[in-house]
């Protein structure tokens, strides 16, 4: 494959750097009436988003909230 030459060598480029993390993360979703939280490990964080990893899923594109620490 032929790539920019800023791109050389790069399998994927982002629009913004992406960080490693390894917390617990809880995620709450809008909207509902029993509000549920679920539990996962967040593995990444960018300017853009997070990345996580969770036993079950929701709908793309709901809202929901998101809770974790990080200490620097």
């Amino acid at each position: 494959m032929n790539y920019p030459e800023e791109h050389e060598g790069s399998i994927e480029v982002r629009r913004f750097p992406r960080y490693e993390i390894d917390t617990e993360i809880h995620v709450a979703m809008f909207g509902r009436e029993k509000q549920e939280v679920m539990r996962g490990r967040a593995l990444n964080i960018s300017e853009a988003g997070v990345a996580g990893l969770f036993v079950t899923g929701w709908d793309e594109g709901a809202a929901v909230n998101l809770k974790f620490f990080y200490q620097l």
